[in-house]
């Protein structure tokens, strides 16, 4: 079960004071201190993210003068505006390339009833995608014989044929469906 703060400081509070309403009277007190101190530590935390391209060189040149070289982030562009790292740079990099698949037409189901390819939900694409970067023995039977570099390149070939205005019955997309139970995946034409 979790608490909101409010039950959290009142369930701590009873035990000292004893007085239900006493700690009801503390409580609106301290809860608009509270709220101001958050927004405050919000507001500081957002404009901590709007540092400028000048400052961020002047960060990284007072590093190199302390020769702190490791406290550099060497992926993170010096224009990026979020407080990023290295790890979540790539992270969020990896993340920018995984959200292309959701294009409309790429990833589609088998319809129960009628047999039909019908488009994913958002839930089903992000299950699929999630299933096939996660690397574990259930998710390798999951991807069968197909690689994340194939579905790189049926997306490729995917965007070529949109691009091209072919879009016609011949348009490579990842399809699931279930069999025994079992999600399968599948590239197809």
């Amino acid at each position: 079960m979790t608490f909101t703060w409010s039950q959290t400081v009142a369930l701590c509070v009873i035990n000292y004071l004893g007085d239900p309403d006493l700690v009801i009277y503390l409580l609106n007190i301290v809860k608009s201190s509270r709220r101001d101190y958050v927004e405050d530590e919000a507001r500081l935390f957002h404009l901590s993210l709007r540092t400028c391209k000048e400052e961020r060189w002047e960060r990284l040149n007072i590093l190199c003068q302390k020769e702190e070289f490791s406290k550099m982030n060497s992926l993170v562009p010096i224009t990026c505006k979020l407080p990023f790292d290295d790890r979540m740079w790539a992270k969020s990099e990896c993340l920018l390339k995984i959200i292309q698949y959701f294009q409309l037409g790429f990833m589609k189901k088998e319809n129960l009833g009628t047999q039909d390819h019908i488009e994913q939900t958002l839930q089903e694409k992000v299950h699929v995608i999630n299933r096939a970067y996660l690397i574990n023995s259930s998710n390798l039977r999951f991807m069968g014989p197909y690689t994340l570099r194939d579905i790189r390149l049926a997306y490729s070939d995917f965007i070529v044929r949109i691009n091209n205005d072919n879009i016609n019955e011949d348009m490579p997309y990842l399809f699931t469906r279930v069999v025994g139970g079992l999600d399968c995946f599948d590239i197809l034409n």
